[in-house]
């Protein structure tokens, strides 16, 4: 899917202060927890917040890691591990990790879409990025269209469409955007230069 869930990873003090993020989901993440020894619970869902705190405590005092999970019930959202930073016997910081279950899951969903339709489907598809890119396409597309399916990965979705009335790519996109679903005609455009409906 050309895509990851990121974690979001730091070291935090005995006093729960962001010491130093290894890996967050976005820049603004990151450099929101980096900014002036930020408080990690800050960084912890808001109703995992207090078991956080007393969590990071208990890691400090035993040496031992914990984890928990988080979010609003029925559904655990969130996974929180914290892991202690000894040096001698004694835990002089912790690394935390931050699971976002839900992204974890919309992310193996996606996967398993592809699997069912692009992969083992009979049907022509093609996946595409918001800059009109092609980043997946089914053996059918590749099969119709006369290429293999690893020549159509990273062209340009105009390069093979050829709407009734041509419609520029960020206005479709906006369009599927806006109402989940777009339905128009096109041709598509073989490797050999043929029109198809």
């Amino acid at each position: 899917l050309l895509e990851e869930v990121k974690d979001l990873v730091f070291s935090a003090d005995r006093q729960g202060r962001v010491l130093r993020v290894f890996q967050a989901p976005s820049r603004e993440v990151e450099a929101a927890a980096t900014e002036g020894q930020a408080a990690s619970a800050e960084f912890i869902p808001a109703g995992g917040r207090d078991r956080y705190r007393q969590l990071l405590n208990t890691v400090f005092h035993s040496g031992r890691g914990l984890a928990f999970s988080a979010g609003n019930p029925p559904f655990e959202s969130w996974s929180v591990r914290i892991d202690p930073v000894q040096c001698r016997g004694e835990t002089l910081a912790v690394v935390v990790r931050v699971r976002d279950l839900s992204a974890l899951e919309q992310l193996t969903q996606r996967q398993r879409f592809r699997d069912s339709v692009v992969t083992h489907g009979a049907e022509a598809v093609m996946v595409v990025n918001t800059e009109g890119m092609i980043v997946d396409a089914s053996t059918a597309t590749a099969r119709l269209l006369g290429y293999e399916g690893v020549d159509l990965v990273g062209m340009s979705f105009q390069q093979v469409d050829h709407p009734e009335q041509p419609r520029p790519w960020a206005q479709l996109w906006a369009a599927a955007a806006a109402l989940g679903r777009v339905t128009y005609t096109s041709r598509q455009r073989t490797r050999g230069g043929a029109l198809l409906p």
